[in-house]
């Protein structure tokens, strides 16, 4: 009766083993999964910061293209108008 209880005993503990195994290698899974998805999420930022980044200095770039124009604008329309004082 021992050795049957013994036996018990040691198939009970490898069937939560074996439970415990399988529910251990899912959380691995699942780990690995949010891992991958995690880093697909920052380098989808990355390049989504980077673009942001290059239409910003686009940007900068052309306000700064159209504040020369309406400078250079601004001084021959002063210099038009000196001519017309002049008259």
């Amino acid at each position: 009766k021992d050795l049957d209880a013994n036996i018990d005993t040691v198939i009970d503990y490898a069937k939560k083993q074996y439970e415990q195994n399988l529910k251990i290698k899912d959380l691995r899974n699942k780990i690995t999964m949010l891992e991958k998805s995690l880093s697909q999420i920052v380098q989808d930022f990355e390049k989504e910061k980077e673009l942001l980044k290059y239409q910003n200095e686009q940007i900068e770039q052309e306000q700064e293209e159209d504040i020369m124009n309406y400078k250079e604008q601004i001084r021959l329309k002063e210099r038009e108008i000196k001519n017309i004082k002049a008259l």
